[in-house]
């Protein structure tokens, strides 16, 4: 039986400029552009980010927003998208949620909503329950479904709370969840544009799946101490991976 899964394509991102990576789409032609020949192998769902057009910075103004959606809904009017409303640049209510004032063709149809604050290797996103609350119920009054993103969840979940609980049963659920997701990801082909990481991928991937295997052995030796190192050497390993990316 074929499994259905949506495939949540985001061009831009949050990081990469021109100076890292000549193909990262930054202006609204070509974020458009770019969704364009990805809507025609197949994609119905984006999820976008909009850029300075003078500084190709992260920005939240609704205008950007409003001409990267309204040059999608020429081609695909019936493309869900998603706007960012990232912690990780911006940190005021009126900022973050300026995107979801849009109205008519232009309002999104989702917006991220990120559900705790978390570290990236280089910057921290901040979501106090607060403000995610505030996302929250103002997406609920202008009828935009929020996106809910929860960062490597189960790693997150090891390493926040159950390994400093002492909780065996649940460190044992959630490494057995890490090693059925890791096959996958041992199979993934990175893009054109990401082709000279690959090998660092790999390697990453690996020395992560050999750090998985070594908190099971670990947890069987009902070692505290063991367990403890073995957690820590999945977290930095699972942080190298992140970082082929920056």
């Amino acid at each position: 039986m074929t499994k259905k899964l949506i495939i949540d394509f985001t061009p831009t991102g949050m990081i990469p400029t021109k100076k890292l990576t000549p193909h990262v789409p930054v202006s609204v032609p070509e974020i458009v552009e770019d969704v364009h020949h990805a809507c025609e192998v197949g994609i119905t769902k984006v999820h976008i980010h909009a850029r300075d057009p003078k500084t190709e910075e992260p920005t939240y103004k609704k205008e950007v927003y409003a001409e990267i959606i309204e040059g999608i809904r020429k081609f695909a009017p019936y493309m869900v998208i998603c706007v960012s409303l990232s912690g990780r640049t911006f940190h005021k209510f009126e900022e973050r949620s300026d995107a979801l004032e849009l109205d008519g063709s232009l309002k999104p149809d989702l917006g991220s909503l990120t559900l705790s604050s978390l570290n990236f290797n280089k910057i921290a996103s901040v979501n106090a329950p607060e403000m995610i609350q505030k996302l929250a119920i103002r997406m609920k009054e202008r009828g935009i479904v929020p996106e809910l993103e929860a960062f490597h969840q189960e790693l997150y979940k090891l390493y926040h709370y159950y390994n400093p609980a002492n909780d065996e049963a649940k460190t044992r659920e959630t490494v057995a969840a890490m090693v059925e997701k890791l096959e996958p990801l041992r199979a993934v082909t990175l893009p054109e544009r990401l082709a000279d990481r690959q090998g660092d991928f790999d390697v990453g991937v690996a020395a992560l799946g050999e750090d998985v295997n070594a908190l099971r052995a670990a947890l069987d030796t009902g070692n505290r101490e063991a367990v403890q190192a073995a957690v820590e050497s999945v977290h930095s390993a699972y942080q190298a991976v992140e970082a082929i990316f920056d």
